[in-house]
């Protein structure tokens, strides 16, 4: 999905994480950051999302797509976590 992220510009490669870890990237705070790698697609949910998804429950926030510039920043406001296995 080619497109154009505001800060990093032109993209070809998009990741797809929960809102609430797209909004907190836009405010500057940290909601946790669960990710992992599928097949090339980087996804990442909050920790009130994975708890869900752990438990079987449906997440609370839908997926919204962030470039790989802004997927990396939102792991390093939230500690730079490593990948779940």
């Amino acid at each position: 999905m080619a497109g154009s992220c505001e800060k990093h510009g032109p993209q070809d490669d998009w990741s797809g994480v929960c809102r609430n870890v797209g909004d907190a990237l836009k405010e500057g705070r940290s909601v946790g950051f669960n990710w992992g790698v599928d097949d090339g697609f980087y996804w990442a949910f909050c920790d009130e999302c994975q708890t869900l998804t752990l438990n079987g429950e449906k997440r609370v926030h839908d997926l919204v797509p962030l470039c790989k510039g802004c997927f990396a920043e939102a792991r390093l406001l939230n500690g730079n976590p490593e990948a779940l296995q």
